[in-house]
């Protein structure tokens, strides 16, 4: 998929990125917990695909950051090295995201102001201060958060896949 609105990023530069959001994650699938403690963030989890709607909403609470550029990257070592700059738009954030969906991937602000973890699986991870999360989620926190608990809950969940959505609800639990 095309988009002039990307950049692709230099190997070094990658190796930058993911540096700089080492210390804010544990491997590819978690929030350092340490970490956030030293921050006045939160985290919530979501159904782990970008939505359309989603998509919109954090384009919108990009709009207040001081940073107007966006990172988007995979995460696994595993893996050919891809990641992308854009300025932070729906359009931009979809395609990074319909690009990067196969892998293990974050997306960020490039000040690190909020972070979008993708791991492979059932479940994606935003965290942020509560105005932006709030904008991005297009809802409260504690309804954001009570969806994510409907998800996993779901009878349709095998019991493994139900286990691992309630753990990390109750790992990222406002």
């Amino acid at each position: 998929m095309e988009n002039k609105s990307l950049t692709r990023i230099t190997p070094d530069d990658l190796q930058a990125f993911r540096i700089g959001i080492s210390s804010m994650t544990v491997g590819s699938s978690r929030f350092n917990p340490i970490w956030l403690k030293s921050k006045d963030w939160e985290v919530i989890p979501f159904e782990s695909r970008m939505t359309e709607r989603d998509a919109v909403n954090i384009a919108k609470a990009c709009i207040g950051l001081p940073s107007k550029i966006c990172v988007g990257l995979t995460i696994e070592d595993s893996i050919d090295n891809e990641g992308y700059q854009f300025a932070p738009t729906a359009e931009a954030l979809r395609t990074v995201s319909f690009e990067l969906g196969p892998y293990n991937y974050a997306l960020f602000a490039d000040d690190y102001s909020f972070l979008y973890l993708r791991p492979f699986g059932l479940y994606s991870l935003l965290g942020g201060e509560k105005p932006f999360l709030e904008t991005a989620l297009g809802t409260s926190i504690e309804d954001a958060f009570q969806d994510f608990l409907r998800f996993a809950e779901d009878a349709a969940w095998d019991v493994g896949d139900r286990q691992q959505l309630l753990a990390v609800a109750d790992t990222y639990r406002p």
